[in-house]
């Protein structure tokens, strides 16, 4: 299996669900109603490029964090709410197929994503593709990654934050 090292931050409970009954998605009610239409189109440009389709909301991964080639504990206190740390997160190291990996640029993301925040709707500008070109990639500090499940075999170790 050709493979990516990528972590992610998850829910304890979703961990737990991992362990006890094998792959497990995210669900797309745990999201905020706001963002669920952009998830909704990186999830669609993911079955594009990776032909495995899937209901399930994606689940996010970090390739790079900030021009590291780990994320750190501090990484989730930046980026998750308290609510979501206090209901328990862990960072979960993984080795995923390449083939079912889309990666991106986390900062052109967050502009796409504010801009469906505040407009509502998804915009027609295709420049946003640039979020996947490699050249955008290869200059970016921060690449994220989603992928439709985790497999709980490719877990490397997890680390409570």
């Amino acid at each position: 299996m050709n493979s990516i090292r990528l972590w992610s931050f998850q829910s304890r409970s979703f961990i737990d669900a991992m362990n006890s009954e094998g792959l497990t998605t995210p669900d797309w009610q745990d999201l905020a109603p706001a963002i669920r239409l952009a998830y909704n189109w990186m999830a669609t440009h993911l079955s594009s490029k990776t032909s495995y389709h899937s209901d399930a909301a994606p689940v996010w991964a970090w390739f790079r964090f900030e021009n590291s080639t780990e994320p750190n504990l501090n990484t989730g206190r930046q980026l998750l709410s308290d609510d979501e740390l206090s209901r328990g997160v862990m960072l979960v190291e993984f080795n995923a197929p390449v083939a079912i990996a889309l990666l991106s640029c986390y900062e052109t993301w967050n502009e796409f994503l504010d801009s469906v925040i505040s407009t509502g709707e998804i915009p027609d500008n295709i420049g946003w593709m640039r979020m996947f070109s490699s050249e955008t990639i290869q200059s970016s500090p921060t690449i994220q990654a989603v992928l439709p499940f985790i497999d709980p075999d490719w877990i490397v170790r997890t680390f409570e934050i």
